[in-house]
């Protein structure tokens, strides 16, 4: 195996051909994390508990390349999880790191700018450049922000202000309601955003109130009257259960129809709805394009703003650019949110949201101009090895591969996805867990969700080689 320090070699060579060529998955100590890795978790618990609760690996960064992440035992990966899906192009990318050395990632690096107040004078030229260069069709503006629990909390206010703008015919609001709200009082507080069970949207105050994976996560914390609907439960595989899906989907429907007029008649309008095109964190579960195109419809006619949250579903991994593509609507989404594999975080929007009187999108640096020059280098790398459906063709080769072992295997089941979105899930939760304990015991990372789901969230230069190697790695797991 090639040394595990990169070389010049390797950020000079052409990129067409594959970055991490000749490495493979390689441990170097009897268990992991080894020694180091032990070490220094219990030094990070007594500086930061609440990091260290969560971690599974020290990385090291200059040891990692493509698809390969290595920790500070020297033990090598294959990540099949690209830092909780947000590694667009692996590691150390030679694209991305010829970025890093431009002018003008130095000078956004050295003064940073304030956004909201003093946007770099390149600013909207980079927008265009790069944000409005992949925008969804139909969004007429974009909003940069930190992370995506921010992008959802912003795309929530906007969405507050549209609609109480659009009821009241005009965005001037009196001075007793400044006051008013100064005290959290006045009409805003009868607003809503609904969400479906099962969902995932973030851990600040509104996000978390739409969110209902974990309640592990929200226990304790004062949350808001927000509304929580069903989703989909389809049965797998679908083609067998065409009748009992479409069932459940009519099902889901209607009950969402009926919240929103219900809380409508009690005076608490639901002003936007939020959904995933996966529900990632929430087991990997979707529903046919069909329900989200009639999702699109309820909303339209029920005045309600909706919100597509593609923070671990854009750019690229599903086999279109952004997953809600798929889904043939003939009217846009209102908003679409995203962050992770799109490097910078933000959301897209409609004319109609464009207000920001107050201004209530509003923080310090609202962004940051250095992720959108390392954007520009993932969309150029994108457009040049034609990644996005190379993405779609490796993710149905990894889903027949494991659609294969699931008949040798009883214990994979329901297995789905869309591009390399891929997904199964296992009998029960500690099944699942001791899975993706194994894999990282021989060398795998992958990513749990849901009660008992496993998923893939590999980087855009996963190839069939990476998947090849993947399911000997899961197989080798397996038979553990």
């Amino acid at each position: 195996m090639r040394s595990l320090r990169i070389s010049k070699l390797f950020v000079l060579r052409r990129y067409g051909t594959r970055v991490d060529e000749g490495w493979q998955a390689a441990l170097r100590t009897a268990a992991v994390p080894g020694p180091v890795g032990v070490a220094q978790k219990e030094a990070y618990a007594q500086i930061s508990p609440h990091m260290a609760a969560t971690m599974r690996i020290f990385f090291d960064i200059e040891a990692s390349l493509g698809n390969y992440i290595a920790d500070v035992d020297g033990n090598v990966y294959l990540d099949a999880f690209s830092q909780i899906s947000s590694a667009t192009l692996g590691y150390n990318h030679p694209a991305v790191l010829a970025a890093c050395e431009s002018s003008d990632m130095k000078n956004f690096m050295a003064n940073r700018p304030a956004m909201g107040y003093f946007p770099h004078s390149k600013f909207p030229q980079q927008l265009e450049q790069t944000l409005m260069r992949c925008a969804p069709t139909g969004m007429d503006g974009v909003t940069t922000m930190m992370c995506g629990s921010c992008s959802n909390e912003n795309a929530f206010k906007a969405v507050f202000k549209a609609w109480m703008n659009r009821e009241r015919g005009t965005d001037e609001v009196s001075d007793a309601e400044c006051d008013a709200a100064n005290f959290n009082k006045g009409e805003g507080n009868k607003l809503s955003i609904m969400s479906f069970k099962g969902a995932f949207h973030g851990r600040t105050f509104g996000c978390a109130s739409c969110t209902n994976t974990r309640g592990r996560i929200k226990v304790d914390i004062p949350l808001l009257d927000f509304p929580i609907v069903d989703h989909p439960q389809l049965l797998y595989p679908l083609e067998d259960h065409a009748a009992e899906n479409a069932a459940e989907e009519s099902r889901c429907l209607e009950q969402v129809r009926h919240v929103i007029r219900e809380r409508a008649q009690k005076g608490k309008p639901v002003a936007g709805m939020i959904i995933e095109p996966i529900q990632a964190e929430g087991g990997d579960r979707t529903a046919t394009d069909s329900f989200y195109r009639q999702l699109r419809n309820i909303c339209l006619e029920e005045n309600v703003y909706f919100i597509v949250d593609e923070v671990q579903t854009g750019a690229g991994v599903s086999g279109k650019w952004w997953a809600h593509e798929h889904w043939g609507l003939e009217t846009p989404p209102d908003v679409v949110t995203f962050a992770k594999k799109m490097q910078a975080a933000g959301f897209y929007f409609q004319k109609s949201l464009n207000n920001n009187w107050g201004p209530t999108i509003f923080n310090t640096f609202v962004g940051d101009p250095a992720r959108l020059v390392i954007l520009d280098a993932v969309l150029n790398v994108n457009e040049e090895e034609n990644l996005t459906p190379k993405a779609a063709a490796v993710g149905d080769y990894v889903k027949d591969e494991i659609l294969a072992l699931s008949q040798k295997y009883s214990e994979i089941q329901n297995v789905r996805g869309r591009g390399t979105l891929v997904a199964w899930d296992h009998p029960s939760m500690a099944a699942r867990d001791k899975v993706v304990g194994d894999a990282m015991q021989n060398g795998l990372l992958l990513g749990g969700c849901g009660n008992q789901s496993i998923r893939l969230r590999p980087s855009l230069t996963f190839d069939e080689s990476h998947a090849d190697e993947f399911l000997h790695l899961f197989e080798k797991t397996l038979n553990h």
